[in-house]
């Protein structure tokens, strides 16, 4: 058994991998969603596609290193992927700015492409109103001071009067948290009225409240495997540099 699992080689695990992923963006994949939670948190299923990109330059970076001593072999191979590089790829990501003029879009309210653009516990975009600030208390009565308004960060001074409701005219993603007085408190994102959008309370007094979008459990831990991963890429690297 274990002369058969050393014949395996990176390359067949890439071929692999690279059809489980693909078939998980098709249809018939629908029931692993439905009955695996991990899967269910993925919003759209072709998000699978993220870790296909890695298959591609494995097998490429395979079949380059078979060709390494093939000199003429590995000449042609470079001249079919650079020809199919120049002639392919920019028509494959480039926007309809190649058919329109860019001010165009200017005038243009909706997205021309797709409307499907917020997650799926928001409405359309065009239903909310535009506001000139960020904050507003919804219910109950009471001042708002801004501290800071960037992206990414909201910082308040909010006198309560009374026991309030307060909403960040920002779309909720995971991530975000609200701070009051340095304790977090719940956010709601799903009042009818404002779908999708950040509400939360406060109760009467006077107290600062902070907004952040930061990265939750699951962003750390994938954080974290990147790093460990490019360090364990670095490490092999240089070992087999050495040995050679």
């Amino acid at each position: 058994i274990s002369k058969k699992f050393k014949r395996v080689e990176i390359w067949h695990f890439a071929v692999v991998v690279g059809i489980v992923l693909v078939f998980m963006t098709t249809k018939y994949s629908g029931w692993l969603y439905e009955h695996i939670n991990l899967l269910s948190n993925i919003q759209f299923p072709w998000r699978m596609l993220s870790s296909y990109i890695y298959i591609p330059a494995i097998l490429v970076a395979t079949f380059f290193d078979k060709l390494s001593k093939r000199k003429f072999e590995l000449i042609l191979a470079l001249i079919f992927v650079v020809i199919v590089a120049s002639t392919r790829f920019p028509q494959m990501y480039a926007k309809n700015n190649t058919l329109h003029d860019v001010a165009r879009y200017y005038f243009t309210p909706i997205n021309l492409h797709s409307t499907v653009m917020n997650t799926v516990w928001s409405g359309e975009t065009t239903e909310y109103p535009i506001k000139d600030h960020k904050a507003d208390i919804i219910a109950g009565s009471g001042d708002i001071e801004v501290l800071d308004n960037r992206y990414g960060i909201r910082k308040y001074i909010v006198n309560a009067k009374t026991d309030v409701r307060l909403v960040d005219y920002t779309f909720y993603f995971p991530g975000w948290e609200v701070k009051v007085d340095n304790q977090v408190v719940p956010i709601e994102f799903q009042d009818p009225n404002y779908r999708g959008v950040i509400t939360y309370k406060l109760s009467a007094g006077d107290h600062q409240v902070d907004l952040y979008f930061g990265d939750t459990k699951l962003r750390r831990i994938s954080n974290w495997i990147s790093i460990v991963s490019a360090g364990l890429f670095v490490a092999y690297f240089f070992f087999q540099t050495k040995r050679e």
